[in-house]
């Protein structure tokens, strides 16, 4: 699954390309952007329009539906200010494979990959080895989940308040 807006930073072109030389694979696309056409043209002549479904643009509701129809988000951007999707996607359980822009890399705790290079080839290994483990797919949704429910707004809340709290103890002191 990849969810955003379609425009050449995220390189959907080359999750695409990885898509198309694994014939077990399906990809579902939601969002739109300047680059939906290109992309269509791209599977069309990769002649995988069997295998890519365009979703397009879907409420919060309908994409909570979606994240948990599928297995593994991926996003390679190549420049990301924090990937709410990303947060989304761990929140419903699924495998992540991302680069590490925006922050994305430190959700990654067990949970999936990090690509440091955005190719077919090295996104292609990581889709080829989920394939062969299933069982890693359902551990690593897991894990996802586990991340996400300690990103809660309450924790993070818990968080600031004790940085915030030590800071006063030590203003206090001196």
């Amino acid at each position: 699954l990849f969810a955003g807006r379609l425009n050449k930073v995220k390189n959907v072109d080359v999750l695409i390309r990885a898509v198309a030389r694994l014939d077990e694979v399906v990809l579902s696309i939601v969002g739109d952007g300047p680059e939906k056409e290109n992309l269509v043209s791209l599977i069309n002549t990769l002649g995988i329009t069997d295998r890519v479904n365009f979703m397009g643009i879907k409420n919060h509701a309908g994409l909570v539906e979606i994240y948990q129809k599928n297995d593994v988000f991926v996003l390679l951007s190549s420049g990301e200010g924090g990937s709410n999707t990303v947060l989304e996607a761990m929140a419903c359980g699924l495998a992540l494979i991302v680069t590490n822009t925006g922050g994305a890399g430190s959700l990654v705790r067990g949970n999936g990959f990090i690509i440091e290079d955005i190719t077919s080839k090295l996104l292609e290994e990581k889709l080829v080895y989920l394939v062969k483990h299933k069982d890693e797919i359902v551990k690593m949704g897991r894990e996802s989940r586990k991340v996400a429910e300690n990103l809660s707004w309450k924790n993070t809340a818990n968080e600031y308040t004790k940085v915030y709290n030590e800071i006063m103890n030590q203003v206090i002191k001196s």
